[in-house]
C-alpha cells in the first residue's frame, strides 16, 4: 500500500501473508504488552518447552522483551503474566508468516528462562523461510517490511 507520497505504508490490521514490525506491534499493544516499535525484533527462537509453546519454536516470529510491569493491567497478557508466576521477564511473539487457514494472528507470552537461542534478523537482512524462499527484512520509513528477495531487488532497480 502506498500513500500520496509514494512512501511504502503497513495496511491496518492483519490482512497480509507476511507482518510488518509495526502491525506485529499493534498486535502485541491489543493484547496488552506496551511495546514501541524499536523494542520489536524478527527472527527465530530456540525454546525449551515445544509441547507447551509449539507455534514458537523455529518458526520466523517478530519477538519484544519486556516485564511484567510492561503489560497494561486487565490485558490478557497481565493476567497470562499473573497466572505464570514468573520472576518477571517475558518475550511477547507474534508469527510473521500467515499459517494455510490464515487464522488472525496472536500475541503469544513466554516466560524468558524458556529461550535457550535467538537468531535475529536485523533490518536489511536476508534469510530463508518456508520452502527455502529468500526474504528480506527491508527497513522502511520507521518500520520494517518483509517481502521476497526477487520483489526487493526488483524494487532497488525501479
Amino acid at each position: 500500500m502506498e500513500n500520496e507520497k509514494n512512501i511504502l505504508v503497513a495496511p491496518k490490521g492483519d490482512t497480509v501473508n507476511v507482518m510488518w514490525r509495526s502491525q506485529a506491534k499493534d498486535i502485541m499493544l491489543a493484547a496488552g504488552a506496551n511495546v514501541r516499535n524499536e523494542q520489536i525484533s524478527l527472527g527465530r527462537l530456540t525454546i525449551t518447552d515445544y509441547e507447551k509453546f509449539p507455534k514458537v519454536g523455529g518458526y520466523v516470529l517478530f519477538y519484544a522483551f519486556v516485564h511484567k510491569n510492561d503489560f497494561l493491567p486487565g490485558s490478557q497478557l497481565a493476567k497470562q503474566a499473573a497466572q505464570e508466576n514468573e520472576e518477571g521477564e517475558y518475550v511477547v511473539v507474534v508469527k510473521a508468516f500467515h499459517n494455510e487457514k490464515k487464522k488472525p494472528r496472536k500475541a503469544i507470552l513466554l516466560p524468558k528462562k524458556t529461550l535457550v537461542k535467538v537468531m535475529e534478523f536485523h533490518p536489511g537482512n536476508c534469510f530463508k523461510a518456508i520452502i527455502n524462499t529468500n526474504w528480506r527484512y527491508a527497513p522502511r520509513e520507521g518500520d520494517c517490511q518483509i517481502l521476497r528477495e526477487d520483489d526487493y531487488q526488483k524494487e532497488k532497480k525501479e
